[in-house]
C-alpha cells in the first residue's frame, strides 16, 4: 500500500465520534416515530417533550465521553437521567420503557466497574419488572432486547474510537520518545569528537617547544572546529539514511516488524514523504509489520495486521 493510501486515525476518529452520537441520538427518535404511530399510544405531547430531554441528557453524556474528555457534572447529569426515566414513566406510561437504555449507557460511561454493569443490569431489571406491572407483558422480550442492543451497541462504538485515539497518543509518544534519543545520541557523538579533539590538542601544547609544533596545534583546532561544525550541521540537516534508521526503531519500538528495502536508491527528497508514511503507519491500527522500499526515485509502504 502507498504511504498516501495509509488509513490516517484522526478521520477515524472523527467518523467514529460522529457515528457513536448519532447512534445514541438516532434510536430515541426512531423509537419516538414508532411510538407515535403505535395504535393506543395517545398524545404526542409527553412522550415528544420527554425524548428531546433525553437526547439533550445522553448527548451531554456521550460527546465527552466520546470526545476523550471528563465529563463535567457527571454526577447531576446522571441524577438527572434517573430523575427523568421515573417522571417519563409516569407521565408517558408503559411505552417509555424502551428508553430505559439511555439511562443503561449513562451510567456505563459514568461509573467505574463494576457498579456501572451491577446498576446497568439493576436498570433493566426494573424495566423488566414494569413491563410486567403496567400490563405490558407481550413486549417484555423486546423490552429486553432493545434494552441492550441500545445500551451496549453505542458502548462498543465509544469503546473503539476511545483505543483508537489510545493507540494515536501511544504513537505520538513514542515518536516524541525516539526523537529525543536521537538528539541524546547526536549529543554523545558530538561530545565524544569534541572530547577527543580536544585531549590531542592538549597533548600537543603540553609537549610542543618548536614553532611548527605550535603550527601543528593551530592546524588540528582548526580540522577539529571544522568536523564540529559538519557534525553539526549533519545532525541539522539530517539525511534520507538517517531518517530510515530513525523510522525503523521507531516502528520497532511500537512492536511492528520493519523490513528496509533498497534505501540506497531513495532520493533526499523523500524524507518527508517517509515521515508522513511512519506516522500513518503508527496512526493505523492492528499493523503487525510493514515493508518500506525505496525504487526509481519512488517510497512504497506496505502493511500487514
Amino acid at each position: 500500500m502507498a504511504a498516501g493510501r495509509v488509513v490516517e486515525s484522526r478521520g477515524l476518529v472523527v467518523i467514529g465520534q460522529l457515528g457513536a452520537l448519532g447512534i445514541v441520538l438516532a434510536l430515541p427518535l426512531i423509537d419516538l416515530l414508532n411510538i407515535l404511530t403505535w395504535p393506543g399510544a395517545g398524545s404526542v405531547v409527553p412522550m415528544t417533550v420527554c425524548t428531546a430531554l433525553c437526547l439533550a441528557l445522553l448527548a451531554a453524556i456521550v460527546w465527552p465521553a466520546v470526545s476523550g474528555r471528563r465529563i463535567p457534572a457527571a454526577g447531576r447529569l446522571l441524577a438527572a437521567m434517573a430523575v427523568l426515566m421515573v417522571l417519563a414513566t409516569l407521565w408517558v406510561g408503559r411505552f417509555w420503557l424502551y428508553e430505559y437504555a439511555a439511562l443503561g449507557l449513562a451510567l456505563l460511561l459514568v461509573l467505574p466497574r463494576p457498579w456501572s454493569w451491577t446498576l446497568f443490569l439493576l436498570v433493566g431489571a426494573t424495566a423488566l419488572t414494569l413491563a410486567w406491572v403496567l400490563d405490558f407483558e407481550s413486549d417484555v422480550a423486546a423490552v429486553l432486547a432493545l434494552y441492550a442492543f441500545k445500551g451496549l451497541a453505542p458502548l462498543l462504538l465509544i469503546r473503539y474510537v476511545t483505543t483508537i485515539r489510545s493507540l494515536q497518543t501511544t504513537a505520538q509518544a513514542l515518536a516524541v520518545d525516539a526523537r529525543a534519543r536521537e538528539r541524546i545520541r547526536a549529543a554523545e557523538d558530538l561530545r565524544a569528537t569534541v572530547q577527543t579533539d580536544l585531549t590531542r590538542i592538549l597533548v600537543l601544547a603540553e609537549t610542543a617547544t618548536t614553532h611548527q609544533q605550535f603550527r601543528d596545534i593551530t592546524s588540528t583546532s582548526r580540522s577539529s572546529l571544522a568536523r564540529t561544525r559538519r557534525l553539526i550541521a549533519q545532525y541539522r540537516q539530517g539525511s534520507l539514511s538517517s531518517d530510515v534508521d530513525a523510522a525503523a526503531r521507531l516502528l520497532q519500538a511500537a512492536g511492528i516488524r520493519v523490513s528496509i528495502e533498497n534505501p540506497a536508491s531513495g532520493d533526499e527528497s523523500l524524507r518527508d514523504e517517509l515521515k508522513r508514511a511512519v506516522e500513518g503507519i503508527l496512526s493505523t491500527p492492528g499493523v503487525t509489520a510493514c515493508t518500506i522500499s525505496f525504487a526509481r526515485g519512488r517510497l512504497h509502504v506496505e502493511v500487514s495486521p
